[in-house]
Formats: C-alpha cells, structure tokens, sequence
C-alpha cells in the first residue's frame, strides 16, 4: 500500500531510485561489518 502511495507522489522513477538508494546504503553497511 506504502509503495503505491508513494508511486503516486514521485513517480515511478523517484520511487526506483528511492529504493535503489537504500539498498545500496545496506550494501556498504554489510561490506563495513
């Protein structure tokens, strides 16, 4: 439910890129541990 919301404010792409962000910082704190 969260997500569509959030597709309906940004967009589609700033949702992705949102998305992409994150994973991307839980990477590097994986490879920091």
């Amino acid at each position: 439910v969260l997500a569509v919301d959030l597709e309906k404010v940004f967009g589609e792409e700033m949702t992705r890129k949102l998305i992409f962000n994150k994973l991307e910082e839980v990477a590097k704190s994986m490879k920091n541990l």
